[in-house]
């Protein structure tokens, strides 16, 4: 199994790579992947986060991967692009710069749009297609759809990251590569997914947002802290039980957090990498950032989230099976957030996002009702 590593276009990276897989690690670093707004079409992730870059500097990166033996695996995973894939110049425009990737040696795509993944499959058959897990794959009929749309690599949903038998059934009956995400921090069945991902690329290749503030990611924030359970519902699972999905046969392991700072992101890979045991899954769900709380205490991360109890975290994964089902019924997760979690200053974080999030809102709502009253 390969660690699939984000990247943030430059030279540090590759040093990491050679850092981490020179350390004969349980997992190598095979791959990295990343994206830069406005080199092509918007991505699963804010553009405000990603790294600035033209595509000789790109182009560039990706020559000094190729050089060291990597794979460079390009994310352009919105789901939508308001049509503009039906746009024949628009799609000429998008191929001119693709064209420049593909001759400095780009090996993968990953794409969210099932038109586009048709569409590269019969421009460039030479590049392998990653479907994302933005498509939300969760079982072997979406599995196989992609697959026979062209799709060499599969990234399963991390809704399903725990349960083994599915991942396994989905894995043993496809002939193309599964990848399966470590650190994902989204709910499970999250209600406003989709919106987001569509908010998101949008966002990249829309109009410009004069009233834009991170909606979909306060609502999740503050779901955590008033159903501290939700955390242990997420699809991350510790460093040390990596084995289990080698175990699998799973190619690809993707380290998530292309937004992280590279020093947050070799931490968290090496960690992943070396099946490492980590006291605070904290730091790595929240990529060992500095917060200020409400009282003025700078932590390192909003939570902590204790790893020792085996126990518990092995009847994580006995129960997983249930959770796309049968949530409400199981209390597994409520007991490891008693047992395992502390949220720093709960009430008060609720308050303040709670806070944010209505005076945003209330903005619009009263700047748009002035306007409809002339």
């Amino acid at each position: 199994m390969l660690i699939s590593m984000p990247t943030r276009f430059d030279a540090a990276t590759i040093a990491i790579v050679n850092t981490i897989n020179q350390s004969n690690p349980a997992h190598k670093i095979g791959e990295i992947y990343g994206s830069v707004p406005d080199i092509l079409w918007g991505t699963g992730r804010d553009g405000d986060t990603l790294p600035k870059m033209t595509i000789e500097q790109v182009c560039s990166h990706i020559k000094a991967a190729r050089k060291i033996g990597l794979h460079f695996n390009y994310i352009m995973n919105a789901p939508c692009y308001k049509n503009d894939e039906y746009d024949r110049g628009m799609i000429s425009q998008l191929f001119h710069t693709f064209d420049q990737l593909v001759d400095c040696g780009l090996d993968v795509i990953t794409l969210a749009n099932p038109y586009l993944i048709s569409l590269f499959k019969k421009t460039y058959p030479t590049i392998q297609i990653n479907a994302s897990a933005v498509l939300h794959i969760i079982d072997f009929k979406t599995a196989s759809f992609y697959a026979s749309m062209g799709a060499q690599r599969i990234t399963l949903h991390s809704d399903i990251n725990r349960d083994l038998k599915r991942i396994k059934d989905i894995q043993s009956n496809l002939d193309c590569d599964i990848e399966i995400m470590a650190n994902p921090r989204c709910l499970l069945n999250c209600p406003i997914e989709k919106y987001h991902y569509n908010v998101l690329g949008h966002k990249e290749t829309g109009r410009a947002l004069g009233n834009w503030f991170n909606f979909c990611t306060m609502h999740c924030a503050v779901e955590r802290l008033k159903k501290p359970e939700e955390v242990f519902m997420s699809g991350w699972f510790r460093p040390k039980d990596t084995y289990k999905y080698e175990e699998l046969g799973i190619d690809y392991l993707k380290i998530v957090g292309r937004e992280f700072a590279l020093s947050t992101i070799y931490k968290i890979t090496k960690h992943y990498a070396c099946e490492e045991s980590v006291p605070n899954m904290g730091d790595i769900l929240g990529g060992y950032a500095a917060y200020r709380l409400p009282s003025g205490k700078i932590v390192s991360s909003l939570m902590y989230i204790d790893t020792s109890r085996d126990d518990l975290y092995e009847k994580r994964f006995h129960c997983a099976n249930a959770c796309l089902s049968d949530c409400g019924s199981c209390t597994i997760c409520r007991q490891m957030a008693d047992s395992c979690l502390v949220l720093y200053e709960r009430e008060n974080n609720i308050e303040l996002i709670d806070s944010i999030i209505e005076e945003n809102v209330s903005k619009v709502a009263a700047y748009a009702k002035s306007k409809s009253d002339r």
